[in-house]
């Protein structure tokens, strides 16, 4: 959060539960600005609309299913302030040149204080959950140079991270990185009892 808001690219590897989140949502709260939030599972976005608006922050999802009248409704609310946080997929920014330029306009008045990119092993061709719309990702640091990248991310490899790095354009970003030690999973091998199916087995436990 210090590194964030000293203006930093920040590299965040955590795993589920340690408060990614977290660490974007506070920063952007003290910095009273847009924060954009791109993100590739509509599920994991309604879910994180709902934390915000559960604490009283105003947040809107831009996706697919956004009916037109919503998207005008959403791009007057982030002009006129009325929320903080924005969230998209990485197919729409790259399908929509509308929402870019819109983006870019609220760049040149100092609106954007940062940009997050969620689940960032997408990023990777060598990551277990690859999405092309991501590679053009870099489109962040062509068009929006001073703005910060924060990259989360729960699964990254040293050669996924390299990738992320490399791919988002971010070679200065400082990285943090927690234990995935979780002492809350116990992992167990029971022996097969004689004369029982295992779905039994199972079942009774």
């Amino acid at each position: 959060i210090e590194a964030a808001l000293k203006r930093k690219d920040v590299f965040v590897l955590m795993p589920t539960g340690g408060g990614k989140s977290l660490v974007y949502q506070l920063t952007g709260y003290i910095e009273d600005k847009l924060t954009v939030i791109i993100s590739p599972l509509i599920s994991l976005i309604k879910d994180q609309v709902r934390g915000l608006k559960s604490v009283g922050l105003n947040a809107i999802a831009i996706l697919g299913e956004t009916s037109e009248e919503e998207y005008f409704q959403d791009l007057l609310d982030i002009k006129d302030h009325k929320s903080l946080f924005l969230f998209i997929t990485p197919e729409k920014l790259a399908s929509s040149s509308h929402l870019l330029n819109f983006l870019l306009k609220l760049h040149s008045e100092n609106l954007i204080t940062r940009f997050v990119i969620d689940e960032a092993h997408c990023v990777s061709q060598w990551g277990h959950d690859f999405r092309p719309a991501y590679t053009q990702l870099d489109v962040i640091k062509e068009r929006f140079d001073d703005i910060p990248v924060m990259a989360l991310t729960a699964t990254a490899t040293a050669a996924v991270k390299e990738d992320i790095v490399k791919e988002l354009k971010i070679p200065d970003c400082m990285i943090f990185q927690m234990s995935f030690n979780r002492p809350n999973l116990i992992y167990e091998v029971w022996e097969k009892e004689p004369k029982q199916r295992s779905y039994d087995q199972v079942l009774k436990f």
